[in-house]
């Protein structure tokens, strides 16, 4: 008796599955594009309009304005005010922001930082300070949990105004960080020096708080990555020390030594991979698929492509379900026509550790054969694709069709040119 045995699911089942997982991905894919778009309207609208009268217009279109909606205009009006010689003229575009945010308080949005954030920063890149205070205020009655994220644009506006005293006396405010708010604010000033590269009171704010509380932080990617930029290895190290010995992670220890690296000033890919392998290895972790994946972006986008193979091919070896959106980077950099000759290694990467290609990845290696006229290549990862059961191969086929043709008629062309050319000499002579 079979009877509780796992049945296999039949292949109208299967079908079906990927049918509705398929619908599923459509429909994502286009609520994304359609807000994406709308967004993008909407700016056109406010560059044209103005912003309000484009959220009266919308408004009468039926269409709901949400909080992305409103950060892209604000983001028009700071565009439109930067570009202002002078403070006078760009008066107008700052009242218009904070228009749009009196709007967004009315109508029951909060306002975020993704929000209020741009926004300050513009004020201190202007040296505004009455207007900061202001809007300061402002921002904090509409969302009290900003009152502990604010306190770094002002950090960052006493900075820029180079008001020592002003800045001393911040810092006197919190030395003590008993009180969970106060420990915040003092957060908040650190990531402001160490964002002004001003090293000495970054250290001496990473030196005064709890190290227990900073591990636990949501910045604390930033702050291993300003530890980096401002080569702190020491206490860098010492942190990762504790994280090592209160059994975090291995996934997030080695996330945050690759912040670290990555980060170091004027740093080769090949150094940062060094750098990496010696403090996963003292530290005894074991680097995360996500880690590898930063890895490989971080070398593509430095023109090593030869050395982000080399690090795919170190985790295949380590790791037989390896996925296939990994080689992702190396694809893309490959397709920019920079590297194709790196299409063939890559390919026989995928073959050697029979990774599982998807549809759109077995359509870019063959576009990648075509664009160097291995058309050879191009029809034997046809075949691979035909076998893999994976996707239809009319559109793959087509595709090295267009390409050859293109080429056939390319050197037609040219042939017909070179007689002609020869032609008109003989009967010159």
């Amino acid at each position: 008796m079979e009877w509780f045995a796992g049945s296999q699911p039949s292949n109208a089942m299967m079908h079906l599955q990927k049918e509705v997982a398929r619908e599923k991905k459509k429909r994502y894919i286009f609520r994304n594009t359609e807000s994406r778009r709308f967004t993008r309207l909407m700016r056109m609208c406010a560059d044209k309009l103005g912003t309000e009268s484009a959220l009266e217009f919308f408004g009468r279109l039926g269409r709901d304005t949400g909080p992305k909606e409103f950060n892209a205009l604000i983001r028009v009006c700071l565009e439109k005010a930067r570009a202002c010689g002078d403070i006078d003229s760009a008066v107008e575009h700052i009242f218009r922001a904070c228009r749009l945010f009196e709007m967004m308080k009315y109508r029951g949005f909060q306002i975020e930082e993704d929000s209020y954030g741009p926004f300050l920063l513009y004020l201190v890149d202007v040296e505004l300070l009455e207007e900061f205070e202001m809007f300061s205020a402002f921002f904090r009655d509409a969302n009290p949990r900003s009152c502990s994220r604010i306190p770094y644009y002002e950090m960052l506006l006493l900075i820029r105004a180079q008001d020592e005293e002003s800045i001393r006396e911040l810092c006197r405010s919190v030395e003590d960080c008993s009180e969970e708010a106060d420990y915040c604010i003092a957060e908040s000033y650190m990531l402001a020096f160490a964002e002004s590269n001003r090293k000495m009171d970054f250290v001496t704010f990473l030196e005064l708080l709890d190290p227990t509380k900073v591990l636990g932080s949501k910045y604390i990617s930033s702050i291993f990555k300003y530890m980096g930029r401002l080569k702190l290895e020491n206490h860098a190290e010492k942190f990762l020390q504790k994280m090592t010995s209160k059994e975090y992670s291995d996934v997030k220890v080695s996330s945050l030594i690759f912040d670290y690296a990555a980060n170091i000033p004027s740093i080769e890919a090949e150094d940062v991979i060094s750098s990496f392998n010696k403090w996963q290895e003292k530290f005894k972790v074991a680097p995360s698929v996500g880690v590898y994946d930063r890895i490989i972006s971080f070398c593509c986008s430095s023109s090593k492509i030869s050395l982000a193979l080399d690090v795919a091919e170190c985790l295949c070896k380590s790791n037989p379900s390896v996925p296939i959106e990994l080689l992702n980077p190396i694809i893309n950099v490959c397709e920019q026509g920079y590297e194709l000759h790196m299409a063939r290694p890559l390919y026989n990467l995928m073959s050697l550790y029979k990774l599982k290609l998807k549809p759109e990845t077995f359509r870019s290696m063959i576009s990648l054969c075509v664009k160097m006229k291995d058309f050879e290549g191009a029809y034997t990862i046809l075949t691979d694709a035909e076998e893999s059961g994976e996707t239809s191969t009319v559109s793959l086929y087509n595709v090295i069709m267009a390409g050859y043709f293109r080429e056939e008629k390319s050197q037609w062309s040219t042939n017909g040119h070179v007689a002609n050319a020869d032609c008109w000499s003989k009967t010159r002579l």
